[in-house]
């Protein structure tokens, strides 16, 4: 199986100073596919913000993954530290990215977050967070408490990692590039409001 190394992928775009040097020591680091790479390096775009979520102290199991991509991420940052808030924050549990070689390092190096076995990668329209102009559309329902779940058809998949080492992506079936749903009781990212405003939508 082919290596994915970004350094030759990105050169001559990653020619001197640090970039360059990160770009040659996250290749150094443990094993990303080829294959992989690419795909998760074609998600950037101008009109999708891309992030991952990394999956903690959690025994990833095909019922963690079932879970999920069927009913969505949980997005309880706020509530796991003793903290009540009715507005989610994407921020809480997703790393938005702005580049993918620094996704590219997060992902392999994810082990060392409480011991995560891989990373959630999460892909939503720009626009539905006020990160560029257009439609702004809510993202999460409202499960139960404080408890809010961030649609399933954001969670574009799953990536094993093992020191370092991540070779495919288990795909959700659920992803969705087109979002036709229906607004009413979903809810919008903090970014979108006024802090202290509920923003359930009417």
């Amino acid at each position: 199986m082919k290596a994915y190394k970004i350094y030759k992928r990105r050169n001559p775009v990653v020619v001197r100073g640090f970039l360059k040097t990160l770009a040659k020591d996250y290749d150094k680091y443990g094993f990303m596919s080829e294959d992989l790479g690419k795909e998760l390096e074609e998600l950037f775009d101008d009109d999708y913000v891309v992030g991952i979520h990394r999956t903690g102290h959690t025994i990833v199991s095909d019922e963690f993954l079932s879970d999920v991509f069927n009913n969505g991420l949980i997005n309880n940052g706020d509530a796991m530290q003793g903290v009540v808030s009715d507005n989610p924050d994407i921020s809480k549990t997703v790393s938005l990215q702005s580049d993918f070689l620094l996704m590219y390092g997060q992902i392999k190096t994810c082990n060392g977050y409480k011991n995560s076995q891989g990373v959630l990668i999460i892909k939503i329209p720009k626009s539905y967070l006020r990160l560029k102009d257009g439609v702004v559309k809510p993202i999460y329902f409202h499960e139960y408490g404080y408890k809010f779940r961030l649609l399933p058809e954001y969670v574009y998949g799953y990536v094993g990692v093992n020191k370092g080492v991540c070779a495919s992506i288990i795909r959700n079936p659920n992803y969705k590039d087109f979002h036709d749903y229906n607004d009413d009781g979903l809810v919008f990212d903090s970014s979108v409001c006024d802090i202290n405003e509920k923003v359930k939508v009417k």
